[in-house]
Order: structure tokens, then sequence, then C-alpha cells
């Protein structure tokens, strides 16, 4: 198992690398783009840390999209080659979540730099949103989950094709277009059909507190990643 891991890592760290110097160039682009905006208007009272925002969505995007990408065709080149799936399989996440948990440091410094660059720069300003020790572990958790994720949609795609593709991309498609339309229709116009619909799903999440959504994410992720190893048990290699 410790072999396969090194030779794990050895594969990966040139995506990871590569991933970590993009995050950062998104957070500096975002900086950049944030002074350049201050600058101009010069009359806001607040700022916005743009810049981690950007990093952060690139952090997300490489460990549920690109772990599940990537999860495809290393396992039709090293099952391919002799490995075992369960050697594969834990070996590729666990490089997956070291990756993931240095991205996330990496996002952290990103903050940490644009936080107390605009304070410097811009004094009289305040900070809109002020991350502190919570969202670190929310990070540490996204960290953790999202190569599950990851992985258990590459191993479905594998298992059942095209139709689980679709379904994936259909609840992708709602989480990012509709949910925020339902949200926004509920504080607009809260009579309406999307209005009422936005409020149920506010009331919804209002239910649990944060732990214990996050908890259940953890669990739904859990039970996700185990079924993708019994997927990834019977795969038979493609290529």
């Amino acid at each position: 198992m410790w072999s396969a891991i090194q030779k794990q890592f050895r594969v990966q760290w040139g995506e990871g690398a590569a991933c970590s110097v993009i995050l950062i160039a998104a957070g500096l682009f975002g900086t950049a783009l944030m002074c350049t905006v201050l600058s101009v208007s010069g009359e806001n009272e607040t700022y916005f840390e743009i810049g981690t925002l950007i990093a952060g969505i690139v952090f997300a995007m490489w460990s549920l999209v690109g772990t599940g990408l990537n999860f495809y065709s290393s396992f039709q080149i090293e099952v391919g080659m002799g490995s075992t799936r369960k050697h594969f399989f834990v070996s590729f996440y666990l490089c997956g979540l070291v990756q993931s948990l240095i991205n996330v440091l990496l996002l952290g410094l990103v903050y940490l730099l644009e936080h107390n660059l605009y304070r410097i720069l811009y004094p009289g300003m305040a900070s809109e949103v002020e991350m502190g020790p919570g969202t670190a572990g929310v990070g540490i958790f996204l960290a953790i989950v999202l190569p599950m994720v990851g992985v258990g949609a590459a191993a479905l795609m594998m298992r059942f094709g095209k139709i689980a593709f679709w379904i994936m991309w259909a609840i992708w498609m709602a989480g990012f277009l509709l949910v925020p339309r339902l949200l926004g229709a509920a504080e607009d116009h809260p009579v309406s059909v999307y209005g009422i619909v936005g409020k149920g799903i506010m009331g919804l999440t209002g239910i649990f507190s944060l732990p214990v959504w996050l908890g259940i994410i953890f669990a739904a992720s859990v039970l996700l990643f185990l079924g993708s190893y019994r997927i990834i048990r019977r795969q038979q290699v493609t290529a």
C-alpha cells in the first residue's frame, strides 16, 4: 500500500502543483482587480476580498471536477498496468486529500495577504467579510469532502455512463442557476411562485444548525465514497 501511495504522489504532483500556481495567480488577479475598482471609484466605504473568492472557486473546481476527470484516466492507466483496485482507490484519494489541504493553506495565505493589503492601502474602509478560525474549519471540511464527491461522481459515470452524467449535470445547473434565482425571488417577490419556493428553501436550511448540516453532508459524502469503491471493485479497464 505504501509503495502505491508513493507512486501516486509522484504521478499526481505535477497537476497538484499546477493547480496551486493557478490558485495563487487567480488570487493575485482578483486582488489587483479590486484595487483597480477601489482606486477608480474613490467613494467606497467597504471592500470585498474578491481575490480570495476567485481563488476559492479554483480550489473547489479542481477538488471536485478535476479530481473526477483525473480519476477516470488514472484508473484506466494504473489498473491497466497491474495496480490493484484497492491500492489505486485509496492512494488516489489520499493524494487528492493532501493536495486539497495544501490548497486550503494557500487559500488562507491569499486571504491574509489580500485582507492586510487593503487595510494598508485603504485604512478608512472596512471589509464586508471577516474570516476567522471557523472559516478555516470549513475549508478543511471541503478539502476532505470534495475529493470524495469527485471520486464518487467519476465512479457513477464509469458505471452508468451518460445517464449519470446528465443527472449530475442537471443537479449542478440547478444549484448554480435555479437556487440563487429562487432565493432572490424570496426577497424581491415573496408572493410569486418562485418566491414561495425560495422561502421554503430558506426555511429548510434553517431547520438545522451549520454543524448539523456539515455532519449530514459529510455522512452523505462518505456513503457516496464507499459506494464508489464497490463500483470500482467490479469496473473493467476499457482503454
